[in-house]
């Protein structure tokens, strides 16, 4: 019986030198497709670090405008409303660019509305001669006049 266990044992053992040496393969296998995977990797990288990235999107830039900014503080509407700076009819003024300007549109000023007239100039005009006419439900004619400045 000892030679039986003598024989087992020394099986026993090639079969653990078997099993460590596969593991062992098995191992160095995964550790070497290991190491060329982070290789890769770190090559990856590298080109990725010397590469240009381009990017396109939209933006919007915040531009300064002028506006004559006319309000009807009154109860009723202002109708037959004129504008004249500097003496010049709306129309005709240098600092109002005609195609921007809807004259139906500010023909009326409601009650309590407000017209804004855009201005062809990024900076603040140094001082406009303005003067309103109109007429309300009052039947009187209304005139307004002012020098503005900024």
């Amino acid at each position: 019986m000892a030679a039986i266990d003598a024989a087992v044992a020394d099986l026993a053992l090639w079969w653990t030198a078997a099993a460590g040496l596969v593991l062992g393969g098995i191992g160095s296998a995964l550790g070497l497709t290991g190491r060329r995977r982070n290789r890769a990797l770190a090559e990856q990288l590298l080109r990725a670090t010397k590469r240009a990235r381009l990017h396109a999107f939209l933006e919007q830039e915040v531009t300064v405008r002028w506006y004559l900014t006319i309000r009807n503080e009154g109860h009723a509407a202002a109708e037959d409303f004129t504008v004249s700076i500097d003496g010049s009819a709306l129309d005709r003024c240098p600092l109002i660019d005609p195609q921007e300007l809807e004259l139906a549109r500010i023909g009326t000023v409601g009650a309590h509305a407000t017209v804004r007239i855009p201005l062809k100039t990024v900076t603040a005009p140094s001082r406009l001669q303005l003067e309103l006419t109109w007429s309300d439900a009052s039947g009187e004619l209304g005139f307004y006049e002012a020098e503005l400045s900024h």
